[in-house]
């Protein structure tokens, strides 16, 4: 999408470390800001929403989804420790299969049916301005 402004949703899949689901603009993804919604839930692949199609191809773990619906794999529980606590994610994507460990138990296992994204890049979250979030020990291990 070369000349055109990019955005991480058009190239690659977040997993989400927010719990709180704030956004300052919740216009930005169409979602509302909910506490304990599943799909900000520390571990959860994050979703996009559309409300037309969009000009790229876009994950979809749902096999029975259809464009405009979610684009995300939700958390299955709540792991994530508190603010001022580390917490530990072990994260592993293989092709387009990806599963979310959080501080010693899964909490998503996911497939992209649409294989979205075949090769990409590895970014890490600084959410919003004023807000916080460091990262420690990282390691990456190619399987």
């Amino acid at each position: 999408m070369r000349g055109r402004p990019t955005y991480a949703i058009k190239q690659g899949y977040e997993i989400q470390i927010d719990d709180t689901g704030y956004r300052p603009e919740p216009k930005f993804s169409g979602f509302p800001e909910e506490l304990n919604n599943p799909y900000h839930l520390t571990g959860a692949i994050y979703p996009a929403y559309f409300s037309s199609t969009p000009p790229f191809k876009v994950p979809r773990f749902d096999i029975k989804a259809v464009t405009g619906d979610s684009t995300g794999s939700p958390a299955q529980t709540l792991r994530s420790r508190p603010p001022g606590q580390w917490n530990e994610f072990v994260i592993t994507a293989q092709g387009n299969t990806f599963r979310v460990e959080l501080n010693g138990k899964v909490v998503n296992e996911a497939t992209d049916h649409n294989k979205a994204y075949v090769e990409g890049l590895i970014g890490l979250q600084n959410h919003f301005n004023g807000y916080r979030v460091q990262f420690r020990n990282l390691r990456l291990k190619k399987l």
